[in-house]
């Protein structure tokens, strides 16, 4: 019989009374036997065989510094059958004897802690809470606990998963044929980004660009495939599905864009609009289905720009980073010190410089870099140009998207039907165009003008002083969403040829009720 720990040697026989009389008995660590509430001495494992040989097991215990133990089986007579002792039967029942914790053990070896383990566990010397398995060291960084706001992350974006994405696999499904296949590896391709955030959340960001690659590729791989597809499937009957699909899929790619991932998104989102608009005109009037499977694909792109704006404002967030968390004492309506800050910053006029460091240029100020007009895949940049009014975009498709970025006493002309137009930083410029499939934004502009010939669905202003708007007939339906903006005026058409100009209001009175608030725009009264 297995001594407690002392590491005695007891040889106990198959006799049933001899068992019977030292199951009272128990060592103390000192040699000595003491009496543990009827129970074996630690382990009692008697082998069964043909013959009735007494075997001895000799037991090294594991010390409580927590050295290894040794444990080494002696035997001086072999079993006439050993495949029948209870020991081999209970191995070959439980495969999962043959690993435990990384090490290989013995038959008699897993037989001993099992017994040892129970016995224990009658006792009350052993916690019936699980141990964890070890920490895997993380090839990615240093492995970090998620935080909530990491977690909160991961959870919106699957929430876009179960909602517009869950949506349009449905509405896919129903479609059937390319529509349906090509939906499966959308799935595959957010399914594949779902798992990297959650990577993502749980480490600080690789210094090896290579590794981050790696860990980007099953998404990349994903979005490839889609656009292969359609190219493959040029002939299909819903053929605009799948390119509304894959010109807008590239909005993934958001996790490797930095510092506004956000706008790409949107931008991506509009690149596929051409396609969507074209399922839309074609399908309207026939089968509702691919209304909705359109309205879908264009919400989910829009959630991700929203989710991507809100918790990856500047870039990705790594676990390492994490998200700062708003605390109360941060809260201006519960920490009055932060109600009596300093006095309004005035903006000096002019350039501002310092010593030691460059000049500081207003908004829209052209700064000092070479002119840039190109071409770059589907986007026209147009960058840098002074006092050139001969910018003319031609030979432009219906998916592209021209981008006029810090121009000054420029004019841009686009010939053409093209998707969007994008004025940002630019300063007493103006752009005319055609027609366009989504819409004209001007971005912290001054003293710019813009003119259709054509139609144009939507004007976007924000954070721009001086806008003059000229509309053409086809354009009376036009959208104007303006925010942080002033000096804004719409010229309407008239029938002898000339224009009337329309201010868009800048001044707004706000009254508090019950119900809330409501908000009138104020009239001027000249």
């Amino acid at each position: 019989m297995l001594c407690c720990g002392c590491g005695r040697k007891r040889t106990v026989s198959n006799d049933e009374s001899k068992v019977s009389e030292d199951k009272g008995k128990k060592c103390n660590g000192d040699g000595e036997d003491v009496a543990v509430c009827g129970f074996p001495s630690e382990d009692r494992v008697i082998e069964g065989g043909d013959n009735n040989a007494s075997k001895e097991v000799e037991v090294t215990a594991v010390s409580q510094e927590g050295v290894d133990g040794k444990l080494r089986k002696e035997s001086d007579h072999a079993g006439a059958n050993d495949s029948d002792s209870p020991v081999n039967r209970d191995s070959e029942k439980n495969p999962e004897n043959e690993e435990h914790g990384g090490k290989n053990y013995g038959r008699d070896e897993l037989a001993i802690r099992r017994y040892r383990f129970f016995a224990d566990m009658t006792t009350g010397n052993v916690s019936l809470t699980p141990v964890l398995p070890p920490v895997r060291p993380d090839p990615i960084g240093q492995e970090v606990a998620p935080s909530a706001e990491t977690m909160a992350s991961v959870s919106s974006y699957d929430a876009i998963l179960q909602g517009p994405l869950k949506t349009y696999l449905q509405c896919s499904s129903k479609i059937g044929g390319d529509v349906a296949a090509h939906a499966k590896l959308v799935e595959s391709a957010f399914n594949a980004q779902k798992e990297f955030l959650v990577t993502a959340s749980k480490a600080s960001a690789p210094s090896n660009s290579s590794l981050l690659q790696a860990l980007l590729k099953p998404t990349s791989d994903g979005i490839g495939a889609i656009q292969n597809f359609r190219e493959s499937h040029r002939g299909s009957p819903h053929f605009n599905h799948l390119s509304a699909v894959s010109e807008s899929i590239p909005a993934l790619g958001w996790v490797a864009v930095s510092p506004a991932p956000a706008p790409y998104v949107k931008e991506m989102n509009d690149a596929g609009q051409f396609y969507t608009n074209r399922v839309l005109k074609e399908w309207k009037e026939k089968d509702k289905v691919h209304v909705e499977w359109t309205k879908a694909w264009v919400q989910t792109l829009t959630e991700l720009q929203q989710f991507v704006k809100q918790y990856h404002t500047t870039g990705l967030c790594w676990g390492g980073r994490g998200l700062k968390k708003v605390t109360p004492d941060m809260q201006v309506h519960k920490n009055q010190a932060l109600r009596s800050g300093p006095a309004p910053f005035k903006a000096p006029s002019g350039d501002v410089s310092i010593k030691g460091y460059a000049p500081v240029r207003g908004p829209g100020a052209p700064s000092a870099k070479p002119p840039v007009f190109t071409r770059d895949g589907k986007k026209w940049l147009v960058e840098h140009q002074k006092n050139n009014s001969n910018l003319v975009v031609e030979n432009a498709e219906m998916n592209n998207v021209v981008y006029m970025f810090r121009c000054e006493g420029s004019t841009l002309t686009v010939r053409g039907k093209i998707n969007s137009v994008v004025v940002d930083s630019c300063r007493k410029s103006s752009v005319v165009f055609d027609s366009l499939v989504s819409s004209v934004e001007f971005i912290n502009c001054q003293s710019v003008q813009m003119q259709v010939l054509g139609k144009v669905p939507t004007i976007t202003i924000d954070k721009t002083d001086g806008c003059q708007m000229y509309l053409s007939k086809d354009s009376m339906d036009v959208e104007i969403v303006s925010s942080k903006s002033s000096e804004m005026n719409v010229m309407v058409p008239q029938p002898n040829g000339d224009y009337m100009e329309y201010p868009i209001p800048e001044q707004y009175k706000t009254t508090v009720s019950e119900k809330g608030l409501k908000t009138e725009v104020v009239e001027c009264k000249a």
